[in-house]
């Protein structure tokens, strides 16, 4: 049996990553008037939002590391790194940009800090997504459904956080070919 070339994991990778992101997207109903101005909002399973989030934007930086040749990695603290050079790639990000420098940067401090809340970055005493914590400042057992921060904003109607997240998820994933074409 032949080794896989490293780049014949990118389109796997972000198949999966378009996968978790329509089950996130699933989870989160989002209705907009015609102006695009958010309305009303449902929203539910926020810790489960959370995580699909996370996975997405993890397998899609896989992705990319696959289209440059790098081959798939078997960590989990890769998004941060990926943010960083994309900001410093006026060209991408010009392409899948949302808004304002403002508004990527709070997108991209959400995307990280969904990433230091994966069970494998951090460890029991710090907010996870997926398992109980213990709150260091009261010995209390947490519960990422109940006292998460991150799921605190996805269900709060004034936060954009989700949106937004999404609309970029949405545009890295679209656009891949052109911002990482194939070699």
């Amino acid at each position: 049996m032949m080794t896989p070339d490293p780049k014949d994991y990118a389109i796997p990778f972000l198949e999966q990553a378009r996968e978790d992101l329509r089950a996130a997207q699933s989870l989160i109903n989002v209705l907009l008037n015609e102006t695009g101005v958010q309305t009303t909002v449902k929203r539910g399973a926020p810790s489960t939002f959370c995580m699909l989030l996370q996975m997405s934007f993890e397998k899609l930086v896989k992705a990319v590391r696959s289209r440059q040749g790098l081959g798939p990695v078997r960590e989990h603290l890769v998004v941060s790194t990926f943010l960083l050079n994309l900001a410093r790639d006026r060209r991408r990000l010009s392409l899948i940009s949302i808004g304002p420098s403002d508004v990527m940067n709070s997108i991209f401090q959400f995307i990280r800090e969904l990433e230091n809340a994966h069970p494998q970055v951090g460890d029991d005493k710090h907010p996870q997504l997926e398992y109980p914590w213990v709150d260091a400042s009261t010995g209390a057992v947490c519960c990422p459904a109940r006292d998460l921060h991150l799921c605190h904003r996805i269900t709060n109607a004034r936060d954009k956080i989700a949106p937004k997240t999404l609309k970029f998820a949405t545009a890295l994933i679209e656009k891949f070919d052109v911002l990482y074409p194939p070699s």
